[in-house]
């Protein structure tokens, strides 16, 4: 009876150590689960990161340019105010347009900066906004030559 009981307790021992090593190799399998679901979510957030960093490099080019196109604008009306100022009004008349180019080569200017500071705007809008002041000013500057 001493046997039998011995081997009802290792038959039972090994019954309840396979139902342990069963249950630990689910949980093993489980968290094997978990982890590459966690695995697979950092990559998609490791590429979105990527993804967000390239355009926020993309951006910065884009206002660089932007800041640049800016800064030769600028020189621009500075060349157009200078060559203003060097001609010489010899009647009332002209004086007076001389004032008057000079007002609206000082408002672009001042067009100018205002963009230049404004963070509020898209690069894209803001690229277009040189584009549309640019093309203003070469309107002017065609309306006023034949003068």
């Amino acid at each position: 009876m001493h046997v039998l009981s011995s081997r009802l307790i290792t038959c039972a021992f090994v019954l309840v150590s396979g139902c342990a090593l069963s249950e630990i190799k689910a949980q093993n399998q489980q968290t094997q689960a978990r982890i590459d679901t966690k695995t697979e979510q950092l990559a998609r957030e490791q590429s979105i990161q990527q993804d967000l960093i390239d355009a926020q490099r993309e951006l910065l080019q884009q206002r660089e340019e932007n800041q640049q196109r800016l800064s030769d604008l600028d020189a621009r009306l500075d060349g157009l105010l200078r060559d203003n100022a060097r001609i010489a009004a010899q009647t009332k008349a002209q004086e007076k347009e001389k004032a008057a180019i000079e007002a609206q080569l000082r408002k672009y200017r001042a067009e100018n900066a205002a963009l230049s500071r404004d963070t509020s705007v898209s690069a894209a809008a803001k690229e277009a906004r040189i584009e549309e002041l640019k093309k203003q000013i070469d309107a002017y500057l065609k309306s006023i030559r034949p003068l």
